[in-house]
């Protein structure tokens, strides 16, 4: 499922981002 990896790589990218 393409959805679970956008979501996947959203999340990652929004913690990495505060991080």
């Amino acid at each position: 499922n393409e959805n679970f990896f956008w979501c996947v790589r959203g999340w990652m990218d929004l913690h990495y981002a505060v991080t």
